[in-house]
């Protein structure tokens, strides 16, 4: 391990950021870079890193960027054509110059000695120069999302486009080019078939059209899909976008120059006048900060210190962002007790090989690095009237790249460059940490006081027993059925709007402007306004089962009633309100709705009923439902099918919860078509978003047997077949986590493999978590935080958090917005917008 090596094209250099904490190469001491395994660590731990891995010679690298003198202006820059060109003008090394300083440091003795320079041997030479020179680990990913040059296809419409003989021309002058429908003179875009003249959609914060050239493609039964953007039409092209539904995304047309010319349009006389998409694109981030929906223009106080650190956006990360922020909101967040409390002992038990691939030590890292205030930005500007924006710029932010890599390894959505749903990402992170844990019970016993603390999961502080209650409308026996789950999915009641006459009203005036075909109005927008208690009240009311196959009458189709209820109350209650959903076009939408969310809730009422007797739910008057034929005649209930996780992969590409898709999936034999068509009829059941029971609970003999490829893969890596097999159930079959698992556990694999091969043996068979075995206590909970979501669906637009912090300087707690990097005192919390609230539980009386 004391070995000096230069490392591959293929290796991981982390010569940019500690693997340990947030220190980066523009801190103030910069990072030591083993010359050995390429880890690069802060000064605070590199004689711990020394002794454990053998390292002995070290890359000191430390940068700091200086503003570039300003240049010869007598030529206009360039116009930048794409998202690329438009990022690269902001990117802070077309903005700052580099300066480096390096040295090599000897371990344990800390000598020093100049480099470059000719009295360093040639091997150490070669080593320090190539782990300087080296792309930084995951860079590759981060460019790629970033500035990437968006890949526009060709339209398969654009080659035998049919366009209209009206005679209708398109002047040469943009003063008097207009939206037919509104009259908007911006955001103007040509049907190339047609001629038609319409405004294009609103973006995620509500600007940009009135949606005229899509309500056009409509209105003219969809044939005419293809359209350009007028001001942004040049000779080198424009900006296209095809409607049609097999492709709805910006499009390149090859004939373009020629379809233009159909309606009078010579390219080569026009100059670009509008924005491109990409323009706006980036203004919209570019502006993101406190935006006007979310605070309404208030001018916000930024605030900093412990637990009061933003975190920089990594490309459409804000939904992770808020995430985070929000399971460190409270005093009693496992993330906050079992991580950050905890994480000078986690990071010590590290890993050797790799710990930046290691979950464990990477949510320590983060969770320190936020509560530790080591990192946050201070509120006032920087000498020599620099402003914060530079402070960010060095490097003064927590950049969480280390920890998305490794919590999202194996998902396909998460692992992404994507927009993702962060309830569903806040639901994925409980999992993977509890997954992570099961195998490392001995390393948090050793790293906390708390034992009864650290044996329990990180979900244990989310996770509620649910109970449902089905009753067969003509036999009336009753079935009840209990499962853990970390989020109450809410549906949101319309017919429950407290201003219901006032919507109606509202609504009337709008009919009548557009049979009128008058566009404008000066009526305030009135939305319906639903209490957050209508919102749980549905919940618990009873439903119906249309089509119940009931065991008491021999299978024989009936209407069931159903109905929910808590068994238990959890410290942290995470509430999900059904904002976004799928019509029956599959179009994702959004209610336009607003909620009136009290600080306070008494969920008391929503308990489940003790039963008659110990153990058991069942009333004195109820008659319990005999089990399904088929469970009855063999004693134990059918095993389930395995779950096709490429089935899995195309229903959550749709915009389905995953935790739904792969009830789909199990649910109807994985079968595609049938799985889209369950979730349609299933996605407003209480546990459609709850994860499934462990296959184990079911009685099965033991897990499923690995797939034959993925063990002769992994032991061609060198590992045996014992432990294959015993990582790959661990991972649920899946290779590449078990690969990262095993690779991040070399160190003392024996030891590592029995922990979880002895938790596996500990749980075969058995029965999910009981509820008494659950975190229970008062149904009586205060708003802790919450996130907000502005866009269309959920898989675009902008993600906030709005957390209650106590502020040392104030002397008393506030609502503070989170946003990504931006951290500042919230005037008006948005609670009335949010989509995920989490409320904490009040155990005192």
């Amino acid at each position: 391990m004391g070995s000096v090596r230069a490392p591959g094209t293929y290796d991981k250099v982390y010569n940019e950021e500690c693997v340990y904490s947030f220190d980066s190469v523009f801190s103030s001491r910069g990072l030591f870079i083993s010359l050995s395994n390429w880890q690069g660590v802060a000064e605070k731990y590199l004689k711990a890193h020394a002794e454990k891995t053998g390292s002995q010679i070290y890359l000191h690298l430390k940068k700091t960027r200086v503003p570039k003198k300003a240049e010869d202006q007598s030529e206009a820059p360039a116009e930048p054509q794409t998202m690329n060109d438009l990022l690269q003008a902001t990117l802070p090394q077309n903005k700052y110059d580099i300066v480096e300083e390096m040295e090599l440091v000897a371990l344990p003795s800390m000598h020093t000695m100049p480099f470059p320079s000719d009295a360093v041997p040639m091997v150490i030479a070669q080593a320090a120069e190539a782990t300087a020179t080296h792309q930084a680990a995951g860079d590759a990913d981060e460019i790629a999302n970033m500035v990437a040059d968006e890949e526009r296809p060709v339209s398969k419409y654009a080659e035998g486009l049919e366009q209209l003989h009206n005679g209708a021309l398109i002047s040469s002058d943009p003063s008097t080019w207009q939206c037919a429908e509104s009259g908007m003179k911006e955001n103007l875009w040509l049907n190339l078939s047609t001629g038609h003249i319409g405004s294009g959609r609103k973006n995620w914060d509500g600007s940009g059209g009135t949606n005229g050239a899509l309500n056009h493609f409509e209105a003219t039964g969809k044939q005419y899909p293809l359209v350009v953007k007028l001001g942004t039409i040049t000779p080198a092209g424009a900006d296209v976008y095809s409607y049609a539904p097999d492709e709805d995304q910006m499009v390149t047309d090859p004939k373009l120059a020629e379809h233009l010319a159909h309606w009078g349009i010579n390219v080569m006389e026009l100059e670009k006048t509008d924005k491109t998409m990409a323009e706006l694109e980036f203004d919209l981030n570019k502006n993101r900060e406190f935006f006007a929906i979310t605070e309404q223009g208030a001018k916000l106080q930024p605030v900093s210190g412990p637990g009061l650190t933003g975190l920089v956006n990594l490309g459409n990360s804000c939904y992770m962002n808020s995430c985070v922020q929000l399971l460190l909101s409270a005093a009693g967040s496992p993330l906050a007790l079992k991580y950050g409390a905890a994480a000078d002992a986690l990071i010590a038990s590290a890993p050797v090989e790799d710990p930046a691939g290691d979950p464990i030590t990477q949510v320590a890292k983060l969770a320190q690095g936020i509560l530790s205030g080591d990192y946050t930005v201070p509120i006032t500007t920087a000498q020599d009237g620099a402003s914060v924006d530079a402070d960010i710029e060095e490097g003064a932010l927590v950049r969480p790249r280390m920890f998305k890599k490794v919590m999202s390894t194996g998902h396909p959505e998460f692992s992404s460059g994507r927009q993702q749903d962060a309830a569903e990402y806040f639901q994925h992170l409980l999992n993977t940490l509890d997954r992570v844990e099961r195998g490392a019970t001995a390393r948090f016993t050793a790293a906390m006081s708390d034992q009864e603390a650290a044996v329990q999961p990180s979900s244990h502080a989310f996770t509620f027993g649910m109970q449902s209650r089905l009753e067969c409308t003509e036999s009336h026996t009753v079935r009840y059925k209990v499962e853990p789950s970390n989020l109450l999915s809410l549906d949101i009641p319309l017919e429950a709007a407290m201003n219901k006459e006032e919507v109606d009203e509202f609504q009337r005036l709008k009919r009548a402007r557009v049979e009128a075909k008058d566009p404008e109005g000066d009526e305030v927008t009135v939305l319906p306004r639903v209490p957050l208690a209508a919102c749980i009240d549905k919940w618990g009311s009873v439903g119906t089962v249309e089509q119940f196959h009931s065991p008491a009458l021999g299978g024989r189709l009936v209407v069931a009633e159903k109905r929910q209820r808590l068994d238990t109350f959890p410290p942290l209650l995470a509430i999900q309100v059904q904002r976004y959903y799928v019509d029956e076009t599959w179009t994702p939408k959004k209610l336009e709705v607003v909620l009136d969310v009290p600080d306070t809730l008494d969920l008391a009422s929503l308990r489940a009923p003790p039963g008659a007797q110990p153990g058991s739910a069942f009333q004195p008057d109820e008659t319990p439902m005999p089990e399904d034929p088929e469970a009855a005649a063999t004693g134990q209930a059918p095993p389930a099918p395995e779950i096709d996780e490429v089935v899995v992969a195309n229903l959550v590409s749709m915009g389905f919860g995953e935790n739904g898709c792969r009830r789909a999936a199990q649910a109807t034999g994985n079968n595609l078509e049938a799985a889209t068509e369950w979730i349609f009829a299933h996605m407003e059941d209480a546990d459609f978003n709850a994860p499934l029971p462990d296959a184990g609970a079911g009685g099965s003999s033991g897990p499923a047997p690995a797939n034959p490829e993925a063990v002769a893969m992994l032991c061609s890596m060198g590992f045996s077949e014992a432990h294959v097999q015993a990582v790959l159930e661990h991972t649920d079959g899946n290779a590449e986590r078990a690969a990262d698992w095993l690779f991040s556990h070399s160190d003392d694999l024996d030891g590592a493999v029995a922990a979880i091969s002895g938790a596996a043996d500990a749980s075969a068979g058995g029965e999910p978590p009981a509820p008494q075995s659950l975190g229970d206590g008062p149904g009586n909970y205060k708003l802790r935080g919450f996130i907000s979501h502005i866009g269309r669906n959920t898989g675009s637009g902008h993600y906030v958090a709005h957390v209650r912090k106590f502020i040392p300087e104030l002397g008393q707690e506030r609502w503070v917005i989170f946003n990504d990097q931006s951290v500042a005192l919230s005037e008006k919390p948005p609670r009335e917008h949010a989509y995920l609230y989490l409320y904490e539980r009040q155990d005192a009386p």
